[in-house]
């Protein structure tokens, strides 16, 4: 597991969350989904917002660093 960044959410604020990357994924996705469909209250909307970058940046600094592994181990 890595360590993801902290946590917007009003019950882990000023903590830091382990995920690995399929769950960061899916909690982003899980947000885009409840976004979409409109269930998300209007006083929360940039609190998930504010949390689903932090785990967009999250999930592409992981493939970053496999992508980094990858080319290095093919040198």
């Amino acid at each position: 597991r890595r360590i993801c960044p902290q946590s917007t959410n009003k019950n882990m604020a000023k903590s830091k969350i382990k995920l690995n990357y399929q769950e960061a994924f899916d909690m982003l996705n899980a947000i885009a989904e409840r976004l979409e469909k409109g269930e998300i209250a209007i006083e929360e909307i940039s609190s998930e917002i504010i949390k689903a970058k932090e785990l967009m940046l999250y999930c592409e600094t992981i493939l970053r660093d496999i992508e980094k592994e990858i080319s290095l181990d093919n040198k």
